[in-house]
């Protein structure tokens, strides 16, 4: 609720995902996780807030690095689903249990989760996609891993 008022142009989420990977090369170098990345040519715009959606990817991106095991792989993949592009984060850590599944994005609003540790970076990441039409999914078997895939509308008026 107190984030600054969103500026939406049209931006390619192809290149925030590169500066995101980018700006989070030493982390995952430090952890020897490798991070590969793929994108289909030509993926149209959408339209959003660069930085904000450049912040909800990094989020995605830091726990899959921060939670993968030491030489562990996460893969960045963006590409068209529907009408939205699809980024989608894989990576081969540790998982989620299936009670954390149904509260993740409402962390936010739940005090005892800091003293746990938990981040806002995944209530963050849904607050930021809901805020551009989007949304978040994520699929994950505690023990092998997680993918979170962040919908954004395509944009058609450039």
């Amino acid at each position: 609720q107190r984030r600054s008022a969103f500026d939406f142009q049209p931006v390619h989420l192809d290149e925030l995902a590169r500066n995101a990977i980018r700006n989070l090369r030493t982390m995952a170098e430090a952890r020897r996780v490798r991070v590969d990345y793929s994108a289909i040519p030509g993926l149209p715009t959408v339209l959003g807030d660069g930085d904000q959606l450049r912040e909800a990817i990094q989020h995605l991106l830091h726990n899959a690095i921060k939670f993968n095991r030491i030489g562990g792989t996460v893969t960045v993949s963006c590409g068209v689903h529907g009408g939205h592009i699809c980024l989608r984060v894989t990576d081969s850590g540790v998982g989620l249990a299936e009670d954390r599944l149904a509260t993740l994005w409402d962390e936010i609003n739940q005090p005892q989760s800091r003293a746990l540790g938990a981040g806002l970076g995944l209530p963050l990441t849904h607050f930021i996609a809901a805020a551009h039409g989007g949304h978040v999914e994520v699929e994950s078997v505690y023990g092998t891993g997680s993918a979170f895939s962040l919908f954004i509308p395509i944009s058609f008026e450039e």
